[in-house]
């Protein structure tokens, strides 16, 4: 998606710090302008006024979107379908398991010794 609208990627170690300090690092020694950062645990940075998890800040430039939007008869839901149906599609989900006894998996051949 950055390559399709001309801006860069980064990728960085999870957390908003690396990402902060990754993006401080590149508008210093590069003068780049940092724009957003996101990590996997729905962690969203935008700007450099916070540089950490801000859902505030995340949440101001979502309502300026949703106004944007509107004032065009559309919906925030109309542009995620838009971007959909130009890079596709990505679902992830998480799954937790807990294990009472792992002796119990190991014994039925679902967890094996390294």
């Amino acid at each position: 998606m950055a390559s399709a609208l001309g801006v860069r990627y980064q990728d960085t170690l999870t957390g908003l710090k690396w990402i902060a300090n990754e993006a401080m690092r590149i508008e210093t020694q590069e003068g780049s302008r940092f724009v957003f950062g996101y990590e996997e645990a729905l962690g969203y940075t935008v700007s450099t006024l916070v540089r950490d998890k801000d859902g505030i800040g995340a949440g101001l430039v979502l309502a300026e979107m949703a106004a944007g939007l509107h004032a065009e008869g559309k919906t925030l839901l109309d542009a995620l379908e838009k971007l959909r149906r130009r890079h596709g599609l990505f679902a992830s989900r998480q799954k937790s398991l807990t294990l009472e006894d792992a002796s119990v998996l190991q014994a039925q051949g679902g967890l094996r010794k390294l």
